[in-house]
């Protein structure tokens, strides 16, 4: 697959510019910046406290992030050699929800990219032995 670019003019009228890269091995990685010309945008929405922590994944359902009704910014970095899988809402279960890649998988959610989920957030792997999550959250 060839890489497909295109931009994206905000309410605001800032346009953003989103890149989806091939990889070429399979896999695929996205991009996005300011486009030429437009006015600075906080990317990750409007927070002024960042929360970061690790949190230890298990092939048990782990609460990865707490409900949080005033959450306006999360996200979620693999820090390991395995698939992570995470779940909105409900225990998570390997092989179903969103799928974290190895070394480096990431899932962002903000009002900017009209994602923002308020509620408990929980994580799971289906190998063995203890994996990280990177957990960054915004209020």
């Amino acid at each position: 697959m060839a890489n497909i670019q295109y931009t994206i003019k905000l309410p605001n009228d800032t346009l953003v510019t989103k890149e989806l890269i091939d990889n070429g091995d399979g896999t695929h990685s996205e991009r996005v910046a300011l486009a030429p010309g437009s006015a600075e945008v906080g990317v990750g929405g409007d927070y002024t406290t960042p929360t970061h922590s690790a949190v230890t994944v298990t092939s048990t359902t782990t609460q990865a992030l707490a409900a949080n009704a005033n959450r306006k910014y999360a996200l979620l970095i693999n820090d390991s050699d395995t698939v992570i899988y995470i779940k909105l809402g409900a225990a998570a279960v390997a092989n179903e929800g969103i799928r974290l890649n190895a070394n480096g998988g990431s899932y962002e959610m903000s009002d900017l990219h009209g994602n923002l989920y308020a509620g408990a957030i929980n994580a799971i792997h289906g190998s063995t032995g203890n994996k990280t999550l990177l957990v960054t959250e915004g209020v």
